[in-house]
């Protein structure tokens, strides 16, 4: 059922969990791009199907972990059975491959071994590109087509880069660009500052105060121009920052994912309490966020020791924290970083990246596929991290 703005009921729609996807984070001109993990269709780009535990490097040098370049080109590699890697065909690659343009600033989703990989990028121009799944309308087109059967999927999906209308998406790419895994769904901060998001909202992760519809272009929550940063890669929520240091959720929440003390979803930006937040990411039933003070905090569902917390790392999941609760003491913080379900991890400001959580095919890069229920060092200085599933992509320094 549809309304004449592009909105549809999502009760006939199946209930169903879709894929992490990623986030972006860009810092300085190159890079050398690292994969490690599950690599059942090529994700890792080794041209191979070999799982790794530890980093292993992606010739090039690379821009960001979304697959741009530093002379602007956009390469993507893995499963494609549903055009997710915006070549207009749909064969995997095990190795990258360019797709089409030299003017690409950030890429943002995901490719991995599912037929509901969305996949959006920005260019240097500001503008947005869509490509891949579509099926709640997560590619902005205003086209997403029917709620139905997943046998209707590729019908309305997208195979190759289309723009998404607006040049005001900015450049920046840094925490400005979430995306949810529970129902696909994405968030934009543009350059002035407004937030807008678009796909499903099953839990009001959209911020529109309603949920079970969906928009398929993108609709502005709110009126404030003041977003700082919003999380990536949260199951059917986010979490935001604004420039004032206050922390705001909404979404999905049976988990106390989102900080509020208490269990129950919220269909519109709601402040957690406090003024001095930093930066704030999500894992996929957890939300990582740094204060001003450089300490590093978190809250949701600790299973496989995914809070970092030191609690048991075969926990079973009852282990909860509804409210933000500081891991360890250390003041060095930078950010937090996206790595896929059940795991999170951090940037310090010398460079190291710490993670913790589950490590199924060693997606953690510890050379070893045991879970860790308190951060751990990734050996080298790292400027990037971000995990999809159960691989992760990382960027050194070159």
């Amino acid at each position: 059922m549809t309304t004449d703005k592009g909105v549809w009921n999502l009760q006939q729609v199946r209930d169903k969990q879709l894929q992490d996807l990623w986030g972006y984070t860009a810092f300085g001109d190159a890079g050398g791009l690292y994969s490690y993990g599950y690599n059942d269709t090529g994700e890792l780009g080794q041209n191979n199907r070999t799982k790794y535990s530890s980093p292993v490097q992606i010739p090039g040098s690379w821009k960001d972990a979304g697959g741009v370049k530093s002379d602007g080109t956009l390469w993507t590699w893995g499963g494609n059975n549903i055009g997710a890697l915006g070549l207009n065909n749909l064969t995997s690659y095990s190795s990258p491959v360019q797709v089409p343009g030299t003017t690409w600033k950030a890429a943002f989703g995901t490719v991995r071994p599912t037929s509901e990989t969305s996949v959006a990028a920005i260019k240097t121009d500001g503008t947005l590109w869509t490509w891949g799944f579509n099926f709640y309308g997560q590619l902005g087109q205003n086209e997403a087509g029917s709620p139905g059967s997943p046998s209707n999927e590729k019908s309305t999906s997208l195979s190759s880069p289309t723009q998404v209308p607006g040049t005001t998406w900015g450049t920046e790419g840094h925490n400005k660009f979430g995306w949810s895994g529970g129902y696909s769904s994405w968030t934009a901060i543009k350059t002035d500052g407004t937030l807008w998001a678009w796909g499903a909202q099953g839990y009001g992760n959209l911020g529109q105060n309603q949920a079970n519809v969906y928009y398929s272009s993108p609709v502005q929550i709110g009126t404030d121009s003041t977003w700082k940063s919003i999380s990536r890669g949260q199951s059917s929520a986010f979490m935001g920052t604004k420039t004032d240091g206050t922390l705001w959720g909404w979404g999905r929440n049976e988990f106390g994912q989102l900080g509020f003390n208490s269990t129950a979803n919220y269909s519109s930006p709601t402040q957690i309490p406090g003024t001095t937040w930093d930066i704030a990411t999500g894992g996929f039933y957890n939300g990582v966020v740094t204060k001003t003070d450089g300490t590093l905090w978190i809250m949701g569902y600790g299973n496989y020791g995914g809070l970092g917390l030191a609690t048991p790392a075969g926990d079973t999941g009852n282990t909860k924290y509804s409210s933000p609760v500081q891991i360890g003491t250390d003041s060095t913080w930078s950010r937090p970083v996206p790595l896929g379900q059940y795991a999170a991890g951090a940037i310090k400001t010398d460079g190291t990246l710490w993670v913790w959580g589950q490590n199924e095919g060693g997606k953690l890069g510890l050379n070893s596929t045991a879970n860790s229920n308190s951060p751990v060092q990734v050996t080298g200085a790292w400027v990037d991290s971000r995990g999809f599933a159960n691989a992760t992509r990382s960027i050194k320094e070159l």
